[in-house]
Formats: C-alpha cells, structure tokens, sequence
C-alpha cells in the first residue's frame, strides 16, 4: 500500500506500544507491557470480570499507545511528511483525528478479515513474518482477539468509519485506494481528474 501511494513512512502502533514499555515501568502503566489480547490479565489480579476485562485493558492500553501516534502525527504534519499509520489501536472514536483536520488530510479506515476460519489461517502466516509470533499463541487467544476485533468493527460502524474485508490483496488494495480517493476528493472539493493532476 505504502508503495503505491509513495509513501515511505510506516508506523506500527505495537512499535509505539513496545518503545513505552522500555520508558514506563509495568507498576506504571501495566496494560502496555502486554499484547493487545493479553492486557487483561493485570486486571485478574484485582478481581475484574473475565467477561469485560479483555475490552476494558484493551481499550485503557489503546488511550495510551494513541498519546505516541498522535505525538507522531504531529511531528509528521510539523517535517511536512506523509505517513501510514497501522495497528489495532486505531480505534474509532478514541483516536481523537479531528484535531489535525485543519494541518492534514487524514483518511481513517479499518480493514478486518471476517471469516474466522480464514483469520485462523493467516496466523501461521504472521508467524513467518514475525520470529517472536507464534501462531499457537495466536490460536490460543483467539475469542480474545475476535472480541476486540467485534468491538473495533462496531466503533467503526458507529463513528461511520469504511470497513474493508481482506480477502484478497489485490482487491484490498484497490477498495482502500477508492476510499482514500473518495476521502480526498470530498475534502478537496475536487473532480477524480482533477486530484490526478494534483497528484501528478
């Protein structure tokens, strides 16, 4: 994606995640020491349903990894540099985006795969990827990411955020092109034509 647009910055929310955890002890801020799908289990020890404990550190350690994304957006608006910004935290409703409306064209979307089976299926894949994930651990925790994946695609919905299904990467590419574009020329107010020439 990144490369289709000419974009060379790329960045992860779990690398802003993993960069606090070397800044802030766990006594701290316990949810960022965890994986997204872990966070709860700080809260086990104090007794909070298991039920609501997964959204619940999952949403507190969001707020927190968003403080350094927004930190990055504004440095990227500042050295006048465009950027993809990619991760789980990206959750509509607490990003808080609106305040950069005015400094820089930001197009929110979150992509998601809906077939569990077919999720199940690209765990092994990210285990190629990534030495530190195994797709066991992955397998293992799986209710706990559906959960949060749930609740993110109901923010998104509520807040009226594009949802793209991932099913082939070629066809991904395209629908988030064709939001982004639409995205642009709204807020431009422009023709598809005219934007082409900007862009050219």
């Amino acid at each position: 994606m990144a490369h289709r647009l000419g974009i060379q910055r790329i960045l992860a929310t779990d690398t802003v995640r993993q960069i606090m955890r070397t800044m802030v002890s766990r006594d701290l801020l316990p949810t960022i020491h965890y994986s997204s799908y872990e966070a709860w289990r700080d809260r086990m020890s104090i007794g909070v349903d298991p039920d609501t404990a997964v959204l619940e550190a999952f949403r507190e350690q969001a707020v927190r990894v968003l403080v350094g994304v927004r930190a990055m957006i504004e440095r990227a608006i500042h050295e006048n540099f465009s950027m993809i910004v990619e991760g789980v935290h990206i959750v509509p409703g607490l990003t808080q985006l609106e305040r950069f409306a005015e400094d820089a064209y930001i197009v929110p979307l979150v992509i998601s795969t809906l077939n569990h089976e077919n999720y199940l299926e690209r765990f092994p894949i990210r285990q190629r990827e990534a030495e530190n994930r195994t797709s066991e651990r992955y397998r293992r925790n799986f209710d706990n990411i559906l959960k949060i994946q749930d609740y993110i695609l109901e923010m998104a919905e509520h807040y009226d955020i594009p949802i793209i299904e991932n099913l082939h990467l070629d066809q991904t590419v395209s629908s988030i092109l064709t939001v982004i574009t639409n995205a642009l020329r709204e807020k431009l107010k422009i023709s598809g034509e005219e934007l082409v020439q900007r862009v050219l």
